[in-house]
């Protein structure tokens, strides 16, 4: 883990060259929502991939709404897919916009940016994780079945190469769903 927040991109680069090891299978760019500095990162993956040239994969983990927001932003991301490396992980909260304003605390007409995010990403030929918090103890199956369908609209084949999350009981985390209204 190396947290770049008060660091250059080229400061954490070199932190993160401290702690690469054989043992290290990808590298995930991640905190609160990784695209947020859009020029840091921007700047970041040019260090690794264009100057340092990166052994592991990196990975880029974002909720998909900036992404769903900004199509100009995913394709200036896809300047690293020809290295084979590179991919975007969205995970999906929900299956509706309700759903989505209730978990996330954003406003519902927002929910349809993380499915954006997918497409553009899927049409800017950039290697795409889908990752869904399907735990049945915060998203109805109801709902999931939806979220599946939405999936399965943008690539028939989204529904059978998702990435499965389950909600940790960290402090931080069942803090956030009991402000929500959520029990688990």
């Amino acid at each position: 883990s190396c947290s770049s927040d008060l660091l250059t991109p080229e400061q954490a680069t070199s932190k993160i060259e401290q702690l690469l090891n054989p043992q290290v299978e990808r590298i995930d760019v991640v905190g609160g929502d990784a695209l947020i500095g859009k020029k840091h990162l921007l700047r970041l993956l040019d260090i690794m991939f264009f100057e340092r040239t990166f052994q592991p994969p990196i990975g880029v983990l974002t909720n998909g709404i900036l992404l769903g927001n900004d199509k100009k932003y995913v394709e200036q991301l896809s300047k690293y897919k020809p290295y084979g490396k590179f991919f975007v992980r969205i995970s999906i909260k929900a299956g509706t916009a309700e759903g989505f304003q209730k978990r996330c605390g954003a406003i519902g007409k927002y929910y349809e940016y993380p499915f954006k995010a997918i497409k553009y990403c899927l049409d800017y030929g950039i290697k795409t994780v889908v990752a869904v918090m399907d735990d049945p103890r915060i998203m109805p199956r109801s709902e999931y079945e939806l979220l599946i369908e939405k999936l399965a609209e943008i690539d028939a084949t989204l529904p059978t190469r998702l990435v499965h999350e389950v909600v940790y009981p960290y402090p931080d985390a069942v803090r956030r769903i009991k402000v929500s209204g959520i029990e688990i």
